[in-house]
């Protein structure tokens, strides 16, 4: 209850217009703190969505089997209560946090069309992707690998988590039900971001600054990435596709780079349409030979390979999109 009270606390002074003219260079110190707030809020409310989901279901074998006391019965249901109370508790405060970051965001960019209008005229060389995207030219060739690329065998028997942190949301949904393709894991500002198996890098480009990220920003590629790669990652067994979101601006590989499992490809950070410092993943099986796949990202500088952006688990002659949380090692 303290930390609620200390966030409603500093989004009552936040908001506060007077502050902001009299001081303001306060606004950006405000900003950041919000942005940091804003993760805990999002990562403690996953946690308790997790243990009332757990709870829940913990109720209902104890009641099923009536292995239970009604005072003991009681008592769960009490905690419970607690949790849902605290939820709802950090749930509206950081509904005022984003309240806050909406308003200080700086000035958004002009609508742009439609994602698959615009990989549709992309594919066919019709137009140039907007705001540090692959472009025609120079911003093109940079963007994507060279024409042969050495592919060596993988020595990597599995892929491995690409930095450590905790789920902050999952695939396919968030919990509101809007779709989600990728995994979030919570991080720290310039946290490593290692390769998860040997492969190579297929694009990579940092257009925008670290901390740039606010609700909305489409900048970056694919729209709202703001700060991204994409490998080809093999293991002992298998092909993927895997593209990390947000980052930073120290990204430390190019495209068509050679790289083994655990080297350094970047820093996170909070770029694009990023509320807070945090690495958002998707994975893709390959179902093809990665020649297919290369040629067809070279084509298109489509990350999603044709499966587009609306449906979870989609496929396409390329490959799948599978849940990074099944796709990755956890254990080590």
């Amino acid at each position: 209850m303290n930390t609620i009270i200390q966030i409603l606390l500093f989004i009552f002074i936040a908001l506060t217009p007077s502050l902001d003219t009299l001081y303001p260079a306060t606004s950006q110190l405000f900003r950041d703190q919000a942005v940091l707030l804003h993760g805990q809020m999002v990562h403690s409310s996953w946690i308790l969505e997790n243990g009332l989901e757990k709870l829940n279901r913990y109720l209902e074998y104890l009641e099923k089997e009536e292995a239970i006391s009604a005072d003991q019965l009681a008592d769960q249901q009490k905690k419970r209560e607690r949790l849902e109370i605290e939820k709802e508790e950090i749930d509206r405060a950081d509904e005022q946090i984003l309240r806050y970051l909406e308003q200080t965001a700086p000035q958004k960019p002009q609508t742009v069309p439609e994602l698959s209008e615009l990989q549709e005229h992309t594919a066919m060389k019709e137009v140039s992707l907007p705001w540090g995207g692959a472009r025609e030219g120079e911003n093109y060739f940079r963007a994507c690998p060279p024409e042969e690329i050495d592919w060596t065998p993988s020595q990597s028997e599995k892929l491995v988590l690409p930095a450590r942190g905790s789920i902050s949301a999952g695939t396919w949904y968030y919990p509101s039900g809007k779709v989600h393709l990728g995994m979030d894991l919570a991080l720290n500002l310039y946290t490593p971001i290692r390769a998860p198996a040997d492969g190579v890098i297929l694009y990579a480009d940092a257009p925008e600054d670290s901390t740039s990220g606010y609700p909305g920003n489409w900048s970056g590629w694919p729209l709202g990435a703001g700060n991204s790669i994409l490998m080809l990652a093999s293991t002992e067994e298998e092909i993927y596709a895997i593209s990390f979101f947000h980052l930073s601006n120290r990204i430390q590989v190019r495209p068509g780079q050679q790289v083994r499992q655990s080297e350094i490809l970047a820093y996170s950070g909070n770029s694009g349409n990023s509320s807070g410092p945090h690495l958002h993943v998707e994975v893709f099986r390959v179902d093809t030979d990665w020649q297919d796949a290369v040629s067809c990202f070279q084509k298109t500088v489509d990350f999603s390979f044709q499966t587009g952006w609306e449906s979870p688990g989609a496929c396409s002659e390329y490959g799948c999109r599978i849940r990074p949380e099944k796709a990755f090692d956890f254990d080590d």
